[in-house]
């Protein structure tokens, strides 16, 4: 079955959670820390407001997701600021961030 892909949605949240919370920090953590940065609480140096999101689902379950904002910072337009891969259908070992 093919990866889909989509944008972030509130039920979305604690399997984003879920898979950052496998290398690093609480499944709590996690879960507020998403959620304040999608609604703007939570604020890189120089962010501008608009974030956005997008999951990768497969056979029903989260494999991967993205998230970041538009900012001007180091001479750049965009920050990456959440990357999550399930590292069970990576392929590859990755390490903890």
């Amino acid at each position: 079955m093919p990866v889909e892909v989509w944008p972030v949605e509130n039920r979305d949240i604690a399997a984003m959670a879920g898979l950052r919370a496998q290398t690093w920090g609480t499944l709590d953590y996690w879960q507020m820390r998403i959620l304040s940065y999608l609604r703007g609480e939570l604020c890189p140096k120089q962010a501008l407001a608009p974030r956005t999101a997008f999951v990768a689902i497969e056979d029903g379950a989260l494999v991967g997701f993205v998230a970041g904002h538009l900012m001007h910072r180091h001479g750049c337009h965009g920050e990456l600021e959440f990357i999550g891969i399930d590292p069970s259908n990576a392929g590859v070992a990755l390490p903890a961030c």
